[in-house]
C-alpha cells in the first residue's frame, strides 16, 4: 500500500514542529494526520497516542485521556497490539498526573483483557511489577496476581511457574 510512502513527510514536519516545540502546530498536524490516514488503524493508533502526548505537554491531561480511552473503544476486537499500545498510553498520562493508582487499575485492567494473549503477558507483567514496586502498592500487586493466577489458565497462558515467581518477586521472597 502508499500508506509507508505518505508517512514519511508527515514525520519530518512532526520532528520539526516537535524540535521547535510549537505544540499548537503540532497539534494541528497529527489532526490532519488523522484524517489522512483514517483507513489505517496501525498509524491511526501510533497519531492518537502522539496526539495525547502533545496534549500532556500544554497541560490538557484530562484531554489526552479523554482521546485515548475513545480511541482504544473503537479499535477492532481483533487488533489487541493496538489496543495495548493505547492503554500504555492512557497508563502513562495517569502516572504523568500522579494517578498512580489508577496507573496500577488500568495496568491491571489490560492485564485481564489480556489475558488469552499467552507469552504477551509477561512483558505486562514486568510492567506492572514495575510500577507497584516503584510506587509502593506491592501490597495491591500481590492481592491482584493471587486472584489472577488462581483465574483458569489456557494452554497458551505463560509458565504457571514463570507467573508464580513474578508473585514471589512481588511480595518480597
Amino acid at each position: 500500500e502508499r500508506a509507508p510512502l505518505l508517512q514519511a513527510p508527515w514525520r519530518l514536519l512532526e520532528e520539526l514542529l516537535d524540535e521547535a516545540r510549537d505544540w499548537p502546530a503540532l497539534a494541528d498536524l497529527l489532526k490532519r494526520q488523522e484524517k489522512a490516514f483514517r483507513r489505517y488503524p496501525d498509524e491511526l493508533a501510533r497519531i492518537t497516542a502522539r496526539q495525547a502526548e502533545v496534549l500532556r505537554q500544554v497541560g490538557e491531561a484530562a484531554a489526552a485521556d479523554r482521546l485515548l480511552e475513545r480511541q482504544t473503544r473503537a479499535i477492532d476486537d481483533d487488533r489487541d497490539d493496538l489496543a495495548r499500545t493505547l492503554t500504555t498510553a492512557r497508563i502513562q498520562n495517569a502516572i504523568d498526573r500522579g494517578d498512580v493508582t489508577g496507573a496500577r487499575e488500568q495496568l491491571e485492567d489490560l492485564l485481564k483483557d489480556q489475558k488469552e494473549e499467552g507469552q504477551k503477558l509477561m512483558r505486562l507483567l514486568d510492567d506492572y511489577l514495575t510500577l507497584t514496586r516503584d510506587t509502593g502498592q506491592t501490597t495491591e500487586a500481590v492481592r491482584f496476581l493471587k486472584r489472577y493466577l488462581d483465574a483458569q489458565l489456557t494452554p497458551d497462558d505463560p509458565p504457571r511457574q514463570e507467573a508464580e515467581r513474578l508473585l514471589k518477586e512481588a511480595s518480597g521472597g
